[in-house]
């Protein structure tokens, strides 16, 4: 039974708007909390059977900060529990995403040199977090006491 529902990218009128929906739906027993994803004070160690983290990574300013919620949820699980982290941008696929957008607004006569300047500039200026799987395959040396069960379906992509 859900007893709590954390979402540290709420803004204050969307939790509002949760907390309301709950209390309609009759789910008095749900807390919500509005606080950062890294933000894991209040919970004792193993107190959560699973957490999720799915279309969210790409709203994360680093992966220094992902490795960070990461240690936090760690720690927060339960041994035999599960994180589910979904939906997460592929790093190695930047570069082709922005080069069929450009591709797409490009005039026939654009010169190819021209086309990736601006594929590299859109790179650049991503605003969005990117990972590369391999990253979660390095966390297992970071996390020995966690196990890894793959990458599946379309959590990879642009």
């Amino acid at each position: 039974m859900l007893q709590l529902l954390w979402n540290g990218f709420l803004s204050r009128k969307s939790a509002a708007g949760a907390e309301a929906d709950c209390r309609t739906a009759g789910l008095r027993h749900v807390t919500l909390l509005q606080r950062g994803a890294d933000d894991f004070t209040g919970f004792e160690p193993a107190s959560f059977d699973t957490v999720i983290l799915n279309s969210v990574v790409q709203y994360f300013p680093s992966v220094d900060y992902l490795v960070q919620v990461l240690e936090g949820a760690v720690q927060a699980t339960r041994p035999g529990g599960a994180i589910f982290i979904g939906d997460v941008r592929d790093l190695r696929l930047l570069e082709a995403f922005h080069l069929s957008v450009e591709l797409e607004r490009a005039p026939a006569s654009m010169r190819v040199s021209k086309l990736r300047q601006q594929m590299e500039k859109r790179v650049a200026e991503e605003p969005e977090l990117a990972v590369d799987p391999a990253l979660f395959l390095a966390l297992r040396q970071h996390f020995p006491s966690i196990g890894f069960s793959g990458f599946a379906g379309q959590a990879w992509h642009s």
